[in-house]
């Protein structure tokens, strides 16, 4: 079988682009929280656990992915430290970027919570909708 042509030896394929890492950490997310809140058959959640697993299996067998400081959202390359934007460089009432795998605001992290961030003035103002995935005990 011939080898793929990002399977050539001392070629690596590009990484996925921020939108689709954004996408499917999305799609991951919401999966989480349709898991927690709705019922499902064991051949759907056996089915689930097969793909996840498969697809696990497909990813950790990739390259690493290399961390830059463009993969910090909107934290310029050119700061010294690892806040958030800065109030020049976003709008009142804008978003203000965070770090992109971020646990608590980032987008391209499946286990956050997506916390939001608005600039307000001189100040920022977050909202978290916790889905179901975060309720505890009835």
């Amino acid at each position: 079988m011939p080898e793929r042509p990002d399977t050539l030896a001392g070629h690596r394929p590009p990484s996925a682009s921020k939108a689709h890492r954004i996408a499917a950490a999305t799609a991951l997310r919401d999966l989480g929280h349709r898991l927690v809140a709705h019922e499902s058959s064991a051949d759907e959640l056996a089915g689930v656990a097969e793909w996840a697993s498969a697809l696990s299996s497909r990813l950790s067998a990739r390259p690493a992915r290399i961390k830059r400081r463009t993969d910090l959202g909107g934290v310029s390359s050119s700061s010294s430290s690892s806040s958030s934007s800065s109030s020049s460089s976003v709008g009142d009432g804008e978003p203000m970027g965070h770090f992109d795998y971020d646990i608590v605001s980032g987008p391209a992290n499946p286990l956050g919570i997506r916390m939001q961030v608005i600039r307000r003035g001189d100040r920022a103002t977050s909202s978290v909708t916790l889905g179901p995935a975060f309720e505890g005990p009835p």
